[in-house]
């Protein structure tokens, strides 16, 4: 076997230097399919959340950007 092929061999494998320092390959932490599992259901409080914290309803929302978005063309369109 060449030089370089001995070098490589002894190389640790990244699960291993993971495991040196304490952590665990991303596949055996969520175990696969779960990590999207986790995604999802954040996505579904996240917008829960906002919903009942929101200081305003869509409507009033849409029309105070379409506001601002005027008057901000407004103003450019005066200088």
């Amino acid at each position: 076997m060449s030089m370089l092929a001995e070098i490589v061999k002894r190389i640790p494998s990244a699960d291993r230097n993971l495991r040196s320092v304490g952590l665990v390959p991303a596949s055996e932490a969520y175990g696969g399919g779960s990590a999207v599992a986790a995604f999802a259901l954040g996505l579904v409080i996240g917008g829960g959340l906002a919903l009942l914290y929101a200081p305003m309803s869509g409507r009033e929302m849409r029309q105070r950007v379409r506001e601002e978005v005027e008057g901000q063309a407004e103003e450019m369109r005066s200088h």
